[in-house]
């Protein structure tokens, strides 16, 4: 009987550990985008516009600008490389499924999407607010760090003021 509650014990400690280091591994961030597809990148600036002398409501102003980042520019490959500076760790909501990133956003939202195989659309969504979006998966950018995301947010806005957006026409 010793033995069994034994062998069980050291089962169960073996199964925490595993589980630790998978949910504890760090995951680069550029290597979940490829190098090789192009990018369409998309920022929703979300303002609060606060309510005039009389009214009762605020009210949203969103502005939406995109850029296409395409394979083999120097944009592209600088905007891998700021992607491998950062890094993902799953989260205990990893494994489900998720609709969004609902109430977690630093005034606003990143889109980062390619197309695989010419039918497959994957996308990357972060509001900067420590959780990121891979498909439709949630991991969390930095382990408890919510200046980490704040730092992503301004390093990649700072890095796409240098891309022409795409003319919205």
């Amino acid at each position: 009987m010793k033995e069994w509650i034994s062998r069980r014990k050291v089962f169960c400690i073996v199964v925490v550990i595993l589980l630790l280091v998978v949910f504890l591994w760090p995951i680069s961030l550029g290597s979940r985008v490829p190098e090789d597809k192009d990018l369409v990148i998309s920022w929703h600036q979300m303002d609060v516009i606060q309510p005039e002398d009389g009214a009762v409501e605020s009210t949203l102003n969103a502005e939406v600008t995109t850029w296409r980042l395409e394979t083999g520019t120097e944009d592209r490959e600088a905007f891998q490389d700021l992607l491998e500076g950062y890094t993902i760790h799953r989260t205990w909501r990893t494994p489900f499924p998720a609709n969004g990133l609902n109430g977690h956003s630093n005034g606003g939202y990143l889109f980062i999407s390619w197309t695989e195989d010419e039918q497959f659309v994957h996308q990357v969504v972060t509001g900067f607010a420590r959780l990121i979006m891979l498909d439709d998966h949630t991991y969390s950018l930095g382990y408890l760090d919510k200046h980490r995301s704040l730092d992503m947010k301004e390093r990649t806005l700072a890095f796409l003021g240098h891309c022409p957006p795409l003319d919205e026409s």
